[in-house]
């Protein structure tokens, strides 16, 4: 056996020594049998990262495993940081910004440097403009003319002078707009819709998950309701049916609400009605 001393001195680090200030290694050799140490850190105040691997133990010689991992949060390292990663690219977190939207903007800079002045190049600069920009549709009504349609976050029923300003200051740069484009930026067409239902609760259900319910539903259509998004009866009925809920009466809406790329539905009344309690 090649190098006695150092393998054996390894096996007393790594088997002996580590474990007793790394409980992270004895479980790493466990079978796996506690699923719900599946549920990541995603909240925590004290962990930034959640690891997730594969280990098989005790290959052939001149291998001794394998070990695959994934990492859920930002490590501070380079190889698995999105942060560090986006910055490759010249991308940087906007304040408050979601990492599903920054891993958006960063795709939309890559595809931009393939060919400047094409929509994705457009695209990423309007992102990029203010942290208030939701989404963004560009599209070429005629030759040598670009418009960009900005969503604006909130429940406001217009998208704001001070949203769409920020992104012409942006898009609108010598070393941005492309010489032989006419850019024009505009406001998203904000479809209004209201959202009715009657709900039966289940006899041990308390009166507070109604608020809970209207809370969460807001939440996840505030989530999904991007540019080009149809808003269907039945999405609205899943998100109304929480835990704790019996049955749900949908009035309105009745049909789908198409959206176009320019369009994005945007919430005016949420009416939940208590309509009993049954099983």
């Amino acid at each position: 056996m090649r190098h006695p001393f150092s393998r054996a001195l390894s096996y007393a680090v790594i088997d002996g020594l580590l474990p007793l200030v790394d409980r992270r290694l004895a479980a790493s050799r466990r079978p796996f049998d506690l699923p719900q140490i599946l549920k990541p850190h995603a909240r925590s105040r004290v962990w930034a990262t959640t690891h997730y691997g594969v280990f098989v133990p005790d290959l052939p010689a001149p291998h001794r495993y394998l070990n695959t991992m994934t990492l859920l949060g930002a490590s501070g390292t380079e190889l698995f940081d999105l942060d560090h990663l986006a910055a490759f690219y010249g991308v940087t977190r906007l304040m408050d910004e979601t990492d599903e939207a920054l891993r958006l903007r960063t795709r939309q800079r890559i595809i931009g440097f393939a060919n400047a002045g094409g929509a994705a190049h457009y695209r990423y600069w309007a992102l990029s403009a203010s942290p208030e920009v939701a989404d963004v549709e560009v599209d070429s009504p005629e030759p040598g003319r670009v418009r960009i349609s900005v969503l604006a976050k909130g429940e406001e029923q217009t998208v704001l002078d001070a949203v769409l300003d920020a992104v012409r200051a942006v898009v609108l740069r010598d070393d941005i707009r492309v010489l032989t484009d006419t850019v024009e930026v505009v406001p998203a067409v904000l479809i209004p819709i209201t959202v009715a239902a009657r709900i039966w609760l289940y006899p041990d259900t308390p009166m507070a998950a109604l608020d809970a319910i209207e809370a969460r539903f807001k939440e996840a259509l505030a989530a999904q309701s991007g540019l080009g998004w149809d808003l269907t009866p039945s999405w609205v009925i899943g998100e109304l049916q929480r835990p704790g809920v019996h049955k749900v009466e949908l009035m309105s809406p009745t049909v789908d609400i198409r959206a176009n790329a320019n369009q994005a539905v945007r919430l005016i009344h949420l009416n939940l009605e208590f309509a009993g309690r049954d099983r």
